[in-house]
């Protein structure tokens, strides 16, 4: 390198480093005058209309006398405008004195909704999510619009559109009017399911909440497009799968696709069914000393349904058994179900279960906090839990009594929680509940053209004062009768698990076309009855009658003319009940069986006694097809005079197709009735090819009933029919319809006695809103 090219470099490196020490004393000098502090001597502020000048210094962090600089004057902007009090905000330092000029954000005067015809303005008022009266800021105008368009969806509306507009009016204040197009609700044109293959389509179906647009849901919603129902759904196909036996089952995805004109929609649930379980051997693992093992043992049922592993059932027994344990003084003893898949000899997947013994932490339940319950007393809600404060904590007992709280049918929602205690070893058990309407008002309506018109107004209350109290009061006729009664249920009386009921009751009997005389009857009963075990329950109850015949025509049979007059006696009733149904509303599996005795002291002369026997069983023959078979028995013995409104009658309610069934009096056609009573019927219920949601269903049935024991007659009264098997057959359809229960059948009388009146066509509609 040469020396002139050296020399070149050399000065071009100098002027660099000139240049750079340049810019850095020029910089320093800068950063000197932004950072430089004032002492703050006075605060200007002007744009104030609301608020003072001292509420709006509050909201800053600067005071008079405070150190200040040129920097400060972003932070306080920041602050000023996180307060959400304004509008705009304008920040300026000028040595020692700080000017504020502000614009308050609008007052909200009222909201204005046009174009909703749907959806109520109240409701939209509830919708918005801000108050009137309250400050309108940047986000106000889209949460109330993005509120608005949520609830819209969830009733349906996918097709809302919203325009907005503000109205400045005086002394800073707003209106915000909603121009609303609804659009029309979005409807499900079609449900599928992919992935499953031993339910079909159909089938699952009938087990989702949403259900497919038909023109006979005109009274539900079940068919509007709800995103948050699509959740619910997955659920219920968890629980229909697992109940069945298929312990792997999953929900892989839900797809919802608009149609091609963008207004309804498609579901599709893709699913992934798994192997299905038989269930095998259940036993207990990690026994104790003391520990009582044939008790638990003997607890080690319930876990399947017809042969296979249930969910629901398996969930019992690891209550059961925790309870047991607790009993048995092993209280911090968890019982953990270990599934154990394996297959048997032909071929099929098994699940056998070993029940864990697991020794816990010895950790108390410190305090349990109920919380949101406005109405419902904490006591209510306490005497179902499984524990108590004190006692040792166990997890399956807290799912058990959120369970418990969940079935008392008074709380939308019910959620448990802990925390740790005032130690290591204690928990605070929270339960929120949301409480929900207890309260219902109903009409009904039925025809049948075997005991034509009849009606049905009843008003009740499941959650009295918030006591869990029940109390209700009905008028209903039926036939020619009019029953006017009043009840009320204590469920736990005297705070144990005892329920007592009270109920007044007043009868109007016009018995003109049958017997020719009419009666009214006043009634005052009260009893108790309580739960024996999970299966059984037992009742004992007492009642005063007040009985008078009246209006009794010419030509009534002796034994209505010896009646007439009033007369008031006492009944007592022991009732032992057995039920272990699948579904109490709706069963298809399982028996249940009742047995009760009275004895009536109605007067010195019209004494009896009188069993009653009702036996019922459920076969699902499949998941569609159920078969029932009812059976029952009355017998009323002990008397020497037996009342004619206390005998026993015949009708289509025992056995279809009759009508004027039993012993009469051959000369007047009067019914005589009986002192013994058998009935016995089979049905099988079947689907027709309609969806299971509609409700149809086909029926074939059989049925027989004896009448028999008339009480002694005049010796000018020439008795029919006494003794006479009665027997029909035939095939129905039922209707379960969005007003109410129908029924239509066409029957062929197999056995008769001469003087019967029968019908081959028979039929029953019932309303009710």
């Amino acid at each position: 390198m040469n020396n002139y090219l050296k020399i070149t470099i050399f000065s071009l490196a100098l002027q660099s480093f000139a240049l750079h020490a340049a810019v850095l004393a020029n910089s320093d000098t800068t950063d000197q005058k932004q950072v430089a502090t004032f002492k703050l001597e006075k605060i200007v502020i002007k744009g104030g209309g609301r608020l003072s000048d001292v509420a709006i210094v509050a909201l800053m962090s600067f005071r008079e006398g405070d150190d200040i600089s040129k920097a400060d004057e972003a932070s306080i902007v920041k602050e000023l405008y996180e307060s959400q009090k304004f509008k705009s905000v304008k920040v300026s330092l000028n040595k020692n004195i700080l000017n504020i000029n502000v614009e308050e954000n609008a007052i909200i005067n009222n909201f204005i909704f046009k174009g909703n015809k749907v959806v109520k303005e109240k409701e939209l008022f509830d919708v918005v999510g801000v108050k009137i009266r309250s400050v309108s800021t940047r986000s106000t105008k889209g949460a109330i619009v993005s509120n608005l368009i949520n609830y819209y969806k969830v009733r349906g509306f996918y097709g809302i559109k919203i325009k907005t507009k503000e109205i400045k009016l005086s002394n800073n204040r707003i209106d915000y009017s909603f121009t609303i197009d609804e659009g029309g609700t979005s409807t499900i044109k079609s449900i599928t399911f992919s992935g499953n293959k031993y339910y079909n389509d159909g089938d699952l179906r009938d087990v989702v909440l949403s259900k497919e647009d038909a023109w006979y849901r005109f009274l539900s919603d079940d068919d509007i497009f709800n995103k948050g129902r699509l959740q619910a759904d997955k659920q219920f196909l968890i629980n229909f799968y697992k109940n069945r036996g298929f312990v792997d089952f999953e929900v892989k995805g839900v797809k919802s696709t608009l149609t091609k004109d963008q207004k309804d929609f498609h579901i599709k649930f893709i699913v992934n069914e798994g192997n299905r379980y038989k269930l095998g051997k259940l036993k207990i693992l990690g026994s104790k000393p003391g520990m009582n093992m044939k008790r638990l043992n003997d607890l080690l049922s319930g876990g399947d349904k017809h042969g296979y592993y249930y969910a629901k059932g398996l969930q019992s027994v690891v209550v059961n058994l925790s309870r047991e344990l607790s009993k048995q003084d092993f209280a911090f003893t968890e019982v953990s179900p270990k599934l154990k898949r394996s297959v048997n000899s032909e071929g099929e997947s098994v699940m056998n279960i070993d029940f864990a013994l697991v020794k816990g932490r010895r950790v108390f339940v410190e305090k349990i906090i109920i919380r949101n319950n406005t109405r419902t007393l904490d006591k209510v809600i306490r005497r179902e839990l499984e524990l108590v404060e004190g006692d040792a904590f166990n997890p399956a007992l807290i799912r058990q009594s959120e369970q418990n709280i969940r079935g008392l049918m008074f709380f939308s929602n019910v959620q448990t929680s802990f925390i740790k205690g005032s130690s290591e070893n204690r928990v605070i058990v929270y339960i929120d509940v949301a409480e929900q309407t207890t309260g219902s008002l109903s009409f009904g309506a039925g025809f049948s053209n075997a005991s034509g018109i009849g009606f049905k107004i009843s008003a009740s209350e499941d959650n009295f004062l918030g006591k869990g109290q029940q109390a209700n009061i009905k008028l209903e006729r039926i036939d020619d009768d009019l029953t006017l009664d009043f009840g009320f249920t204590e469920p736990q009386f005297l705070g144990r698990d005892l329920l007592a009921s009270v109920v007044v009751k007043k009868v109007e009997y016009d018995k003109l076309s049958t017997q020719k005389y009419k009666a009214k009857e006043l009634v005052l009963s009260g009893g108790f009855s309580y739960d024996m075990n999970e299966k059984w329950s037992r009742s004992l109850s007492a009642r005063i009658r007040s009985y008078d015949m009246y209006n009794v025509e010419e030509g009534a049979v002796a034994s209505v003319i010896a009646e007439a007059g009033q007369s008031t006696g006492y009944d007592l009733v022991h009732g032992l009940y057995y039920s272990d149904l699948d579904d109490a509303i709706n069963p298809k599996s399982g028996q249940k069986f009742s047995i009760v005795n009275s004895f009536n002291a109605l007067g010195s002369k019209y004494k009896n006694n009188v069993v009653n026997v009702n036996a019922k069983y459920f076969y699902p023959v499949n998941e569609n097809i159920v078969f029932t078979f009812n059976a029952s028995g009355t017998k009323i013995f002990g008397y020497n005079l037996l009342r004619v409104a206390d005998r026993l009658y015949l009708n289509s309610d025992y056995i279809r197709g009759f009508d004027k069934v039993g012993t009469m009096d051959s000369v007047t056609s009067t019914l005589l009735g009986g002192a013994t009573r058998i009935t016995a019927n089979a049905e099988l219920d079947f689907p027709i090819g309609l969806p299971e949601s509609m409700g149809v269903k086909g029926s074939f049935f059989v049925g027989v009933a004896i009448l028999s024991d008339t009480p002694k007659v005049a010796s000018s009264v020439k008795m029919v029919g006494e003794n006479k098997l009665r027997s029909s057959a035939g095939i129905g359809i039922k209707w379960q319809s969005p007003i109410g229960a129908m029924r239509f059948d066409l029957i062929k009388v197999l056995s008769k006695a001469d003087t019967d009146t029968t019908r081959t066509f028979q039929f029953t509609v019932g309303f009710g809103f």
